[in-house]
């Protein structure tokens, strides 16, 4: 079953929406946890949404790659 191809806009909110979510999330885990300033933060959460965001940059490249 295929999904219907989305367009460079639906792509464009999505991540917008995706990385809005992923900072809050990181801003939620620093207001409850003692984070190094140089500390990475990595939950089960946010890598999911950073694997979502690398998907959809992969979406994006091959729209754009189409002519």
């Amino acid at each position: 079953m295929s999904e219907k191809p989305r367009t460079k806009e639906e792509l464009d909110a999505l991540s917008v929406k995706l990385a809005r979510q992923e900072e809050a999330l990181i801003q939620e885990y620093k207001r409850t946890h003692k984070v190094p300033s140089r500390g990475i933060i990595i939950t089960p959460e946010i890598q999911a949404l950073r694997e979502e965001q690398k998907a959809l940059y992969a979406e994006y490249c091959k729209l754009n790659d189409q002519p």
